[in-house]
């Protein structure tokens, strides 16, 4: 048996211990045989120090002891973001939508719905209808984040850890239907952008030894994953072009600082620029191309936007910072901003990049004979 979690660790009561969707949960695991016992159970809610990669505040000692640090009331019940639309002059308006720990995000086609990545004690895909005024959740999976919208506006694509791996998946953006996937499930992927004809989706996949790459998923025929761009350093966050000529990305390969790249697709291999020289991450493509604008987080994560021309071949302009206030740009392998089709509005998250995790350390002593009461060994 495989369980999806973070944080694994043996203890002599005879249990695995691990961390997932915010608590520490134990399962009896025979450690002659080497396999499971039972189902794990939800010991106690701990603060996730980082939501991408699901390091948590716990550690327990070799004679019993369990030291965990509890999130606070808002990181479990509220959250501590906001959304907010922002003009090009940083003029906010609130988004009139609950308080939640937002983490990524994106636009409907049409402006009118932003699907949200909420990551509480469970993980799960959430949309705003801008006009109703009102949240609805759309995904029941296991860790489901990142979604993108079909060019269509019908469908949410997301990645979710419903088997193995983290892969890829897609349903109606109205909740009708089924959940469906979208590849083989024998790679870890997050979705990035898809073409306009909805044939291929570039995406970040995680290939153990190359660490992150973007990676093009075939939406037709076999579903095969085909890399695109990985140099061993980390590559993530690609988007298309509206015209679909370009892939934007971000990549540290250069110098270990993380910068915006652009390419030809889906000849990746014809071209390449860099879009900074002072750090860049998240790229969103400009919907309105009479303005042509590749949108990124800068390296002291304000919003920002390079100019640029693809005539008589690309080359970029000049690269402005937009909003002068710091918005929640936490790194994930999901969007942390969109921009509406005519580039004048922003959708931000904004609030504590720490996500409430609590200041307090709880001590818990003998601990071994109290989870093998509330968690017996088979």
């Amino acid at each position: 048996m495989l369980i999806a979690g973070t944080e694994p660790e043996y203890v002599a009561s005879g249990h695995v211990v691990f961390v997932a969707q915010g608590a520490l949960r134990a399962v009896p695991f025979d450690a002659t045989s080497f396999t499971i016992r039972g189902n794990p159970e939800s010991i106690e809610q701990v603060a996730i120090q980082n939501a991408f990669t699901g390091v948590a505040d716990y550690s327990v000692s070799r004679t019993g002891m369990l030291v965990f640090a509890p999130p606070t009331a808002s990181a479990l019940v509220s959250g501590t973001r906001s959304l907010v639309w922002v003009t090009r002059e940083g003029k906010e308006e609130a988004i009139r939508a609950p308080l939640r720990a937002y983490t990524s995000l994106r636009l409907s086609p049409d402006d009118t719905r932003i699907a949200l990545d909420i990551r509480e004690r469970e993980n799960y895909i959430w949309i705003w209808d801008v006009r109703g005024q009102q949240l609805t959740r759309l995904t029941d999976g296991t860790g489901d984040q990142a979604p993108l919208w079909t060019w269509d506006g019908r469908r949410i694509v997301f990645s979710s850890q419903r088997g193995t791996l983290r892969t890829l998946f897609w349903q109606f953006a109205d909740g009708t239907g089924t959940v469906e996937p979208l590849d083989d499930g024998r790679a870890a992927l997050w979705p990035g952008a898809l073409s306009r004809d909805g044939s291929r989706l570039v995406v970040t996949q995680n290939a153990g030894k190359t660490g992150d790459d973007v990676s093009m998923l075939s939406m037709t025929g076999d579903k095969k994953v085909t890399p695109l761009v990985n140099s061993g350093s980390s590559e993530r966050s690609p988007d298309l072009s509206p015209d679909g000529h370009w892939i934007a990305y971000q990549s540290d390969s250069d110098d270990g600082v993380d910068q915006i790249y652009v390419r030809p697709f889906p000849d990746v291999q014809s071209g390449r620029w860099q879009v900074t020289t002072a750090g860049g991450t998240h790229p969103i493509w400009g919907k309105n191309t009479r303005l042509q604008e590749l949108f990124y987080v800068d390296n002291e994560g304000y919003l920002a936007a390079a100019s640029f021309q693809t005539t008589p071949t690309f080359s970029v302009g000049r690269r402005t910072r937009l909003l002068q206030t710091p918005y929640f740009v936490v790194g994930t392998r999901g969007a942390v901003y969109d921009v509406t089709h005519d580039n004048q509005r922003f959708v931000m998250i904004k609030g504590d990049e720490a996500g409430g995790i609590s200041t307090r350390l709880v001590a818990v002593l003998n601990w071994f004979e109290e989870l093998k009461q509330r968690v017996p060994p088979k």
